[in-house]
C-alpha cells in the first residue's frame, strides 16, 4: 500500500512541472537506455532544457545513471549538448540543463 502511494506520487510530481514548464508542442518523447523521457525547453534557464523520465520507478538505479540518460536525452530531442557543468536535477526528478548548440 505504501510502495503503491510513493509511486503515484511520484509519478504526479515528476509529470506536474513538465506539464506546466513548456506547451506540449514544443515538448518531444524520446526514449534512452529503454527509458522513455520528455524534453522539453526550461522555463527556469533561458537557453536550457529539461528532461523528465516519463515513468519513473520508485526503485531506480543509481543517479548517475539518470543523469547520463537525461544528457542523452537532450542530445537526441535537440541535436544540441547538454553542459554537464550547468545540469542540476530537482526534487522531482526533472533534470535541467544548458545546452551547447552547434553553428
Amino acid at each position: 500500500m505504501i510502495r503503491q502511494l510513493c509511486i503515484a506520487a511520484t509519478v504526479t510530481l515528476a509529470l506536474a512541472p513538465a506539464a506546466s514548464a513548456a506547451p506540449s508542442a514544443e515538448a518531444k518523447q524520446v526514449t534512452v537506455m529503454g527509458r522513455s523521457w520528455t524534453v522539453a525547453p526550461s522555463a527556469r534557464l533561458a537557453n536550457g532544457y529539461s528532461a523528465t523520465r516519463a515513468a519513473p520507478l520508485a526503485f531506480a538505479p543509481p543517479p548517475k545513471l539518470k543523469v547520463i540518460q537525461a544528457m542523452r536525452a537532450i542530445k537526441a530531442a535537440t541535436g544540441c549538448t547538454a553542459n554537464f557543468d550547468g545540469m542540476y536535477s530537482t526534487i522531482s526528478g526533472v533534470y535541467h540543463a544548458p545546452v551547447i548548440c552547434p553553428k
